[in-house]
């Protein structure tokens, strides 16, 4: 198995059509289209693929932030079939990396209050709740708590 992370230009090969694919098997990301990822590669501060055997099996993207120096982790997912063998963790730990380096100091995201082992995995790797929170936009039952780290 070769694994790969790669960033995600404007004008790379990879489709807003193979994301959204990506993320329609990450469960929590199914609502996710092409429009989506489209629009989302348009406005996007960084977008980072994970490849395995060189097909996307997951995708994270960051947007700029109205919080100065800062962005939002607007989706990140994995295909179900290759979650918990550490890619969320290669990808998660390569886009923080790339925040660092564009003198990022804060990243924040939101994740569905129903969806524990997400907030799990978030709190391992350092993001604390910041008491922030709104209703879902995926249309899941529950509301979406802020979570936020310190990377720079």
């Amino acid at each position: 198995m070769i694994i790969n992370i790669q960033n995600v230009q404007r004008t790379s090969q990879l489709s807003p059509a193979v994301l959204a694919e990506t993320a329609a098997g990450g469960g929590y990301t199914s609502h996710l289209d092409t429009y989506y990822f489209r629009d989302c590669m348009k406005q996007a501060l960084a977008t980072a693929v994970v490849t395995v055997d060189k097909a996307a099996k997951g995708v994270c993207v960051c947007k700029s932030s109205m919080i100065p120096d800062s962005c939002e982790i607007d989706v990140i997912c994995i295909d179900k079939d290759f979650q918990r063998i550490g890619l969320g963790r290669k990808l998660l730990a390569h886009s923080l990396r790339n925040m660092r380096s564009m003198k990022i100091k804060t990243a924040f995201l939101w994740v569905n209050e129903n969806n524990s082992d997400a907030i799990s995995f978030f709190t391992e790797f350092g993001f604390v709740q910041d008491g922030k929170q709104r209703s879902s936009h995926n249309g899941k039952p529950g509301e979406e708590l802020r979570m936020k780290i310190d990377i720079y």
